[in-house]
């Protein structure tokens, strides 16, 4: 047995060592603790049921194969988060697919809630490449991951979250620090309250780039929703939430059915809400009461080279707007419809600055 973990057990470049799973150990949780900082652990494909924790280390963990997400599964049984950096640790984890978390307790008033159901990071700086958070849940904030303190810096590239929910965030939940997201798939998240695919606090600093928000839904924000919780007092300022370069599709929600945009600033660049290959008449993102793509309250957005099709809403078929002044620069507007007013654009005590652009309802 020596003899084999003297094998198994390889240096890798800049001094780490190599763990492999199940050689080295039968459990991740297992090589985690065995590896030190700038290890690597290479997993082999498989279900793994056990919870996650990389414990202050910053490793890297990765499938063993280049067939990207659901080769590796960690499967937390519906017995807490499956994955936890909370104490100030830089992973990466790469074609890692993490299923049926069911969150962090956290005490919350007289009884414990649960948060983030897929990850739960607490002033932690983790790496995603190529992973999968998918049928995770949490009772109050981020069904597949949730995100907070200021000295979080996380990035996900090629990441998708499908079928994961929760009251803030079905998809994702930032609370504060920097999170950077480039591609992937946000898709059929639920949230009871605000953010069905993906929610941002004011205090967080948001990239996100190239992505997919489909079929998600929430009372606020059925795609994205940023800023908004009447729960507690509003806080405007903060930092910048960038859009860039997505597309949001067969969302739903009361208001904004792509998204919702209050108290913060938001620049949604290159995004598309819709498509035209559908029938005139058809709907793609809709919502109940306002905004059939976005709804903006009490915010000063940047909207520019933007397209908005086929949305639906009783007011503001593509957008409706209240107490704010949002910026719309060279968008196209078409065959979006409302019952009420505002096929196009709805708006209510506010200030409107209009570039030029194609508009035809």
């Amino acid at each position: 047995m020596i003899l084999l973990t003297a094998l198994l057990t390889t240096a890798v470049a800049g001094g780490g060592s190599t763990y492999f799973v199940p050689g080295d150990s039968a459990t991740i949780q297992g090589a985690i603790n065995l590896a030190g900082n700038g290890d690597l652990i290479i997993v082999a494909d498989g279900t793994y049921t056990e919870n996650l924790n990389t414990n202050g280390k910053s490793l890297t963990i990765r499938g063993s194969n280049d067939r990207g997400i659901d080769s590796v599964i960690i499967d937390a049984d519906q017995n807490g988060s499956a994955l936890t950096c909370a104490n100030g640790e830089s992973p990466t984890f790469q074609d890692i697919t993490f299923v049926n978390g069911s969150g962090t307790s956290v005490l919350l008033g007289d009884e414990p809630n649960t948060w983030g159901g897929g990850l739960y990071c607490w002033n932690s700086s983790p790496s995603f490449v190529n992973c999968n958070f998918g049928f995770n849940s949490a009772t109050v904030s981020g069904g597949g991951a949730y995100i907070d303190g200021a000295l979080s810096e996380v990035d996900f590239v090629g990441c998708d979250f499908g079928f994961n929910q929760s009251e803030w965030g079905g998809g994702l939940y930032v609370e504060n620090g920097i999170v950077n997201i480039n591609g992937g798939v946000f898709g059929t998240n639920t949230a009871t309250e605000a953010g069905g695919g993906m929610y941002a606090w004011t205090d967080a600093e948001i990239i996100v780039q190239n992505c997919s928000f489909e079929n998600n839904g929430a009372d606020a924000g059925g795609g994205y929703c940023g800023g908004y919780n009447p729960k507690f007092e509003p806080r405007s300022g903060g930092d910048v939430h960038l859009i860039r370069g997505c597309t949001f599709l067969a969302n739903n929600a009361l208001a904004g059915g792509g998204a919702y945009i209050a108290y913060t600033f938001t620049d949604i660049d290159q995004v598309t809400f819709g498509t035209l290959d559908i029938p005139i008449g058809g709907s793609e993102n809709s919502s109940t009461l306002a905004g059939g793509a976005v709804y903006i309250d009490a915010a000063s957005p940047i909207i520019r080279s933007s397209n908005f099709y086929h949305n639906e809403s009783p007011y503001g078929g593509a957008i409706a707007a209240l107490d704010s002044t949002p910026w719309i620069n060279a968008c196209n507007f078409l065959h979006n419809q409302a019952s009420g007013d505002g096929g196009a654009i709805n708006i209510s005590d506010t200030g409107l600055p209009v570039s030029p652009g194609l508009i035809s309802n």
